[in-house]
C-alpha cells in the first residue's frame, strides 16, 4: 500500500481492496469465492472514490468476516469524524484497520479455521442418505462387500462456493451390536472409526478411538482429478475378538468436476471356522460354518451434507448437492 493510516486514500489502493474483496466475495480460484455476484467496482485512476463506492466495499469486507466469525467488523475513517458510512462530499481518509481485516479474511480461507469446528456457525442439514449391506461368512476366501457415494454439484464452481463458504460432508459407519461375537466385534469397529468429516480446508475423524492404519487428509482441492480411486482411510477392527480383529474398512475417493465420489470397501477378513466340506468337496451349505462367524445386521453406510448458512449475508451461489448411494 502507499498511504498510511490517516492519510488520504488514493485510487490505486482502493482498487487494491477491490481486488482483494472480490476475489473472496466473487468467482474467486481454488479455495477463494464465495460466489456471490454483488461485486465492487473498481474506480479509474486518479479519479474519485465516491462515498457510495467506500461504502460498499466497507459493507462487502464486514459481511465477509461476519459469515466467517458470526460477528461484523469495525472500519473507522481516521478523518473529519465520520464513520464508514460516510456521506456525500466528505474525503476518505485512510481506515487503519481495513489492511488487517483483509489479511484476517484470507486467513480464513486458507487455514484449518472455524467453518471446520466451530460449534457457533449455523450450517444447514441438507438431507440424509443411505444404504445397507450386509456382509457374508465365507469359510475359503475373505468377504469383502463396498458401498459408495456420489455427491454432485450443478458445476465444479459451485461446489467450491460450497466449500469455500463453509460446507462439509458428515460420512458414518453403523451396526447393530447384538447377536454373533463377530457382529458385535464389526459393530465396535464402527464406533471406533466414528465419523469422517470432508471439509473444503481439511478431512478427520471426528471422535474415534485407537487411530487408523492410514488416514490421508483430502481437502476439496487437492483430491486427484486423475480417473482413479484414491486412498483415504484404512481403519483395522481394534477392538474385536480374537482374529476379528483382521476386519478392517478401507476408504477411497476420487473428483470430477463437481462431481465427488466416495468408496468403502468392507473386507471381513477373519478365519471362520468351517467344519468341512459335504460329500464331492463342493461348499453349500451355509450351516458348515460356525454359527459364531455369521454377521446378524447389515453394515448401515450415512451420508450427511452440511450447506454454508446465507444467514450473514451470503446468498446461495451453490444449491443443494444430490447424493445417490449404491452397493456391490
Amino acid at each position: 500500500m502507499t498511504y498510511t493510516a490517516g492519510s488520504r486514500i488514493e485510487s490505486s489502493d482502493y482498487n487494491t481492496f477491490v481486488s482483494d474483496v472480490n476475489n473472496l466475495w466473487g468467482t474467486g480460484s481454488g479455495n477463494k469465492g464465495y460466489g456471490q455476484s454483488s461485486t465492487v467496482g473498481t474506480v479509474a485512476g486518479g479519479g474519485q472514490v465516491t462515498a457510495t463506492q467506500w461504502s460498499t466495499l466497507a459493507s462487502r469486507i464486514n459481511s465477509i468476516r461476519t459469515h466467517q466469525t458470526g460477528s461484523g467488523v469495525t472500519l473507522t475513517n481516521q478523518s473529519g469524524g465520520a464513520g464508514v458510512n460516510i456521506s456525500s462530499g466528505q474525503r476518505i481518509y485512510a481506515v487503519g484497520n481495513i489492511a488487517t481485516q483483509l489479511s484476517n479474511a484470507n486467513t480464513a480461507m486458507t487455514t484449518y479455521d472455524s467453518r471446520y469446528t466451530s460449534t457457533s456457525y449455523t450450517y444447514v442439514h441438507q438431507g440424509t442418505s443411505s444404504t445397507s449391506k450386509y456382509i457374508g461368512a465365507n469359510p475359503t476366501t475373505p468377504t469383502s462387500i463396498y458401498v459408495g457415494a456420489t455427491i454432485t454439484w450443478g458445476s465444479f464452481n459451485q461446489m467450491r462456493y460450497w466449500f469455500n463458504a463453509g460446507g462439509f460432508i458428515d460420512f458414518t459407519f453403523t451396526m447393530t451390536n447384538a447377536g454373533t461375537s463377530k457382529t458385535q466385534s464389526w459393530s465396535n469397529l464402527c464406533d471406533d472409526m466414528g465419523t469422517i468429516r470432508l471439509g473444503g480446508l481439511a478431512s478427520g475423524p471426528q471422535g474415534n478411538s485407537g487411530g487408523f492404519a492410514v488416514f490421508n487428509g483430502y481437502t476439496v482441492m487437492n483430491i486427484p482429478e486423475n480417473g482413479t480411486w484414491n486412498r483415504w482411510y484404512l481403519k483395522y477392527n481394534d477392538t474385536g475378538v480374537a482374529d476379528y480383529n483382521n476386519n478392517y474398512l478401507d476408504g477411497y475417493l476420487y473428483r470430477a468436476g463437481g462431481v465427488l465420489n466416495f468408496l468403502v470397501y468392507a473386507y471381513d477378513n477373519a478365519g471362520d471356522t468351517f467344519y468341512g466340506y459335504p460329500a464331492g468337496g463342493v461348499y453349500l451349505n451355509p450351516n458348515y460354518v460356525d454359527k459364531a462367524d455369521y454377521v446378524d445386521y447389515p453394515l448401515n453406510y450415512y451420508v450427511n451434507p452440511y450447506g454454508p448458512s446465507t444467514s450473514y449475508g451470503l446468498s446461495d451461489s451453490w444449491g443443494t448437492p444430490s447424493v445417490s448411494m449404491w452397493t456391490s
